[in-house]
């Protein structure tokens, strides 16, 4: 697992990969088998710590099938106000493979949150 991702406890990892998780079950994309891909993540400076570690903004975040198959690509953000706060992550994709009707770059599942 690469820097920044390697500094997430594993709490952290398996809370962030849960969101992005239901982030992709919003577009229709089945959760099953899939696994996340941390091996080479680009930090991109904002930090926040949280449960058992620090969470950095991280571009080059990847989502393969059991196979392997690319499935999604994209930046991770997050919003935290900061110790007990609640953190809402999501996945802000730069490509998802044949799913019909989605917009890159769009986190649809946390759109309507009111901060």
């Amino acid at each position: 697992m690469g820097y920044p991702a390697s500094a997430m406890g594993p709490q952290l990892r398996a809370y962030v990969e849960h969101q992005l998780l239901t982030d992709l079950q919003f577009y229709g994309v089945p959760t099953v088998g899939l696994s996340f891909d941390w091996s080479n993540p680009c930090q991109e400076g904002h930090v926040t710590r949280y449960l058992d570690g620090m969470l950095e903004e991280m571009s080059d975040v990847g989502v393969n099938r059991s196979d392997g198959t690319p499935v999604a690509e994209g930046w991770l953000d997050f919003i935290h106000g900061g110790g007990d706060a609640p953190l809402f992550v999501c996945l802000f994709f730069s490509g998802l493979a044949n799913l019909a009707g989605v917009r890159p770059g769009f986190c649809r599942s946390r759109s309507n949150l009111v901060l």
